[in-house]
């Protein structure tokens, strides 16, 4: 009878060490996986705000070039001429039979101080001589700043795009206008986009 409750004990302080054993590891299992679950999540955050990062670079990259460009035809006295003569010679020589070509510019629009829009290039519905064109958004913000850049969603895709007020060369005023440029992000430049950020667009 001693034995048989001697081998009871002895089988419960094995059930016990087996059940604490099994409870020492479940724990440590769950606290290793949330480790690793943690650590993989914070990877990922960082590679996602990495590549955010780098498509941010690429994207202020990409319209500061279009406004550089921009920039050289707003300030310039021919450009501020042009307003007023609307010189259609010039206009085909030094517009649109050279900067489509030589920039890859999908739309140009150039205004004048009242908000008329007096050229445009690139054929969008929503950008035609002769359409009241001052309350729409990105016209509006055109006319109120100087210089501007970023993208927007146009009738042919989102763009970049680029705008700065008409000025003499020497950058001095009044303002003449407003002039603007827009790239659409076509496949070739999603193509440049991915490559320049790893990112599969």
């Amino acid at each position: 009878m001693k034995r048989f409750k001697d081998f009871s004990i002895r089988t419960k302080f094995i059930a016990a060490f087996i059940i604490a054993a099994i409870s020492i590891i479940t724990v440590a299992f769950i606290i290793s996986y949330y480790s690793v679950i943690v650590g993989l999540g914070k990877i990922e955050d960082s590679y996602l705000e990495a590549s955010f990062r780098s498509m941010q670079a690429t994207i202020d990259q990409q319209t500061s070039t279009l406004f550089s460009n921009v920039k050289d035809y707003a300030y310039w006295d021919d450009m501020y001429n042009y307003v007023d003569t609307h010189d259609e010679k010039w206009e085909k020589a030094n517009i649109t039979g050279w900067i489509p070509k030589n920039f890859k510019i999908d739309l140009i629009l150039i205004f004048d101080t009242a908000g008329r829009l007096i050229y445009q290039y690139g054929n969008f519905a929503e950008f035609q001589i002769g359409k009241d064109l001052s309350s729409h958004p990105l016209i509006k913000r055109a006319f109120e700043l100087r210089e501007a850049k970023g993208l927007y969603s146009t009738s042919k895709g989102i763009a970049f795009i680029a705008s700065s007020q008409i000025m003499h060369t020497d950058e001095s005023g009044p303002k003449k206008g407003t002039y603007l440029y827009g790239k659409l992000i076509n496949k070739g430049a999603l193509e440049e986009l991915k490559s320049l950020t790893g990112i599969d667009l």
